[in-house]
Parts: structure tokens; sequence; C-alpha cells
């Protein structure tokens, strides 16, 4: 019913982003390597950045634990794909696809080219055809951090019926939060199948020093946002510097799509004239006010220079952006009311004084002058927020490891 559309829009991103492999393999058009040491690969399906970023502390420990092991990930998006390409380079034997569409027989085509030895899908994807096909050839697949959003559960009687059968084709559902556990149970999952792990997220602060980027100015970070909250953000900050609560330092947007950027200082013009964009290469001065940082890959080394950060999709019905990143950067955090899709996260921050959440602009407002203003309380969010994720995640990620190596026999 939907085969035209997403057929349209698979070309129409494909010619945007002038990226003809993404079209090939989408379509599985393409052959996909299966020979030498690339043999019967685990297989993880990772659909955008947020989900890519989140499984790449677990793709590190594969393969330190299963040196020899072939990793195939694939995603959905352009920038998920440079992720991978940016910070997955030193895995050895890792190959990266974009996911062909949920045809049966584009299923059936990347199963036997592939050979997988097993599945795993991050967080949120149901994929009728792939379910169905690997249980019919008895590949074990499990959906890691699993968790529901509110648009799945809350779906059509005829949509639901379908995920119910397609849960049911599942070997493994390991659910990261009680209340996805329980919305799996209701959506039609097998008990038996049901396995309560925590967020993987919460594992990452095991990885590497991030660098940060090198800037000129002090600045303040607005993370992952989304159409509508930059104009928000750049209202505050007009606001802010009006009343001289603003000294020297400098806005710093990263949206969350960054082919935005454009549009973004157009709408932003009208309150500040003073305005950089990082893939432009614009200089910043003494007087630029906004820096609008459109590359992939960099937030992280944003995040670690910046006085504290509002994370996105907070403000606007989104559901909020990932807040544990932040916090393991030892950050102070502002996020908005909407957070419904990391409910947990939120509570366990707000719940031990490790980071603010606004629901109006005064509250925004209050909330940045406050902490551009009081360097003590910057510091008390910032410790309390590194402190409680890192007491909440140190056995996370060997905890799915105990589980997924049930799977990993080479």
């Amino acid at each position: 019913m939907l085969t035209p559309v997403i057929v349209i829009y698979t070309i129409i991103r494909a010619i945007k982003y002038k990226d003809r492999r993404y079209l090939l393999q989408r379509f599985c058009f393409t052959q996909f390597k299966t020979s030498g040491e690339h043999k019967n690969p685990v297989w993880i399906h990772a659909a955008s950045v947020g989900e890519v970023i989140a499984v790449i502390p677990l793709i590190k420990s594969i393969r330190k634990h299963y040196p020899a092991l072939a990793i195939q990930i694939t995603s959905n998006t352009n920038t998920s794909a440079d992720i991978v390409k940016n910070q997955l380079a030193c895995v050895e034997n890792l190959k990266h696809y974009y996911m062909p569409i949920d045809w049966k027989w584009a299923m059936k085509k990347i199963i036997k080219l592939t050979q997988p030895r097993c599945i795993l899908i991050v967080e949120t994807e149901i994929w009728p055809n792939l379910f169905c096909y690997s249980q019919q050839q008895q590949i074990p697949l499990l959906i890691i951090n699993a968790r529901l959003s509110h648009r799945t559960t809350n779906a059509k009687p005829w949509l639901l019926t379908i995920y119910k059968k397609t849960l049911n084709n599942t070997t493994k559902i390991l659910a990261r939060s009680i209340d996805d556990y329980d919305s799996y149970l209701k959506l039609g999952a097998k008990k038996s199948n049901l396995k309560l792990m925590g967020n993987i997220k919460l594992a990452s602060h095991t990885e590497q020093t991030v660098t940060s980027i090198a800037f000129e100015r002090n600045y303040v970070l607005a993370a992952s946002t989304h159409e509508d909250e930059e104009l928000q953000l750049a209202t505050i900050w007009k606001q802010l510097i009006t009343d001289k609560i603003v000294s020297d330092e400098i806005l710093v947007i990263v949206p969350r799509h960054p082919e935005r950027a454009n549009s973004i200082a157009q709408k932003i013009k009208t309150l500040l004239s003073n305005i950089a964009i990082r893939s432009h290469n614009d200089s910043i001065s003494d007087i630029t006010q906004i820096y609008i940082a459109d590359t992939v890959g960099e937030l992280k080394q944003f995040m670690v220079s910046a006085k504290f950060i509002f994370m996105g999709g907070s403000l606007i019905a989104h559901g909020g952006q990932n807040i544990i990143e932040p916090a393991q950067l030892h950050k102070a955090i502002i996020f908005g009311q909407h957070m419904f899709n990391f409910k947990d996260e939120c509570k366990l921050l707000i719940e031990n004084n490790a980071a603010i959440q606004v629901t109006n602009k005064e509250e925004l407002y209050k909330s940045f002058s406050d902490l551009l203003q009081e360097p003590k309380k910057v510091k008390q969010l910032a410790n309390s927020a590194v402190k409680i994720i890192k007491t909440q995640g140190d056995n996370i990620l060997q905890h799915y490891m105990l589980e997924i190596k049930k799977y990993l026999k080479e």
C-alpha cells in the first residue's frame, strides 16, 4: 500500500544526497559481500543516528570478545552511515549497508547472501518480512534496548495486529525499561521472549575520552534541535543579550538534521543578525551571536567544552533527544517538558538534582540566566549527572553481552 510513497521518497533522498549506494542498497539492487572474512556476520540494524551511537559500545565489546567475528551493520539514513564511517572505522571486519526496504523478496535476498548467524535490531524497528523470514530460516533475532514509541502503541487496530504477529517471530526482546517491558506485553509479545535489561546508552561512559572542538569563544550548546526550537532559543538568547546576562558567550546550535542549517539561519536572522555557519567555513568574530554547527559526527566534541547544554526535541512534542551523553560528559543539562522517549532517564536526573526541566519560555529564560550567572550551580548539576549515570550504567554492557553471547557462537 505504501510502496509508491517509499519508492519516491527513496529516489528523492538519493538524489538530494547524491548517494548512488543509498539508492541501490535500499532497493536491494546490489550484491552484499559474503566471502572471505565476512561470512556469517552478526547483523546489527540501527535505524538512525541515535541508534547507531547507542550501539557503538556493544559493537566494540563484540569485537573485543570475538576478534574474528564479522559484523554487518545496517541503517536507514545518510547521516547514520556517516557516523558509522567516522566512529567505527577502527573496528576491523565491519561492513555497513543501507537497510533494504522491507519487501519480502529483498529480505530473502539479503539474508541468503549474507547468511547472518544472528540479527540484533536496535530499539524500535519492527520489520514484518525480515522478522518472518529470519524465523523461517531459524536465525535468532533479538530486539535490543527495546522500546516502543507512543505512535506504535497507539497505532490503528489493524496495524497493532501486524505488530503482534511480527513480535511473535522474535527470539528475544531485551527491554530498556519496565514501562517498555509492559508495553511489549500489551502489544502481544510473549512473556517468555521478554527480558528487562536496562538502557544500553548508560554503558557508553566506558568509551574513550572525547576531544573538544577548537573554538575561539565561550559557548552554550543547543544540541540536536528540531524545527521551531531554534527560533525559541534565539528569542531567549536575544533577551539574555539585551539584559546583559550574556557576556562573551556565543550560542552554538547543532541541529538534529544538519541540512536545515540555511533555513535555520534565515529564520533567526529576524532576531539576531550575526550568525555563522560551520559548513560555510564562516569565521567567528567578537560580534558573532549564534553559530550553527551543521557538520556530522561532531556533537560530542561540541559538548565537551560547552558551559552547559540544552537538549533539543523537548520544546516540541518530539519526545526529547539522548540526555545520557551530556551527563556522561560531565555537563549541566536543560531540557523541555516533552521527554516521553526518555522518560526514565529524565526522571533519574531530575530526582537526583542532576538536570533542569522547563515547561515554558519563562522557565527556559530563567534556567539559562541562572546557569550563565552561577558557575557553582553549573558544577553541582554536572557532578550529580555524571555520578548517577555512572552508578546506573556500570553493569549494563556486561549484562547485554552475557545475553547476546548465547547467539554469537563462532
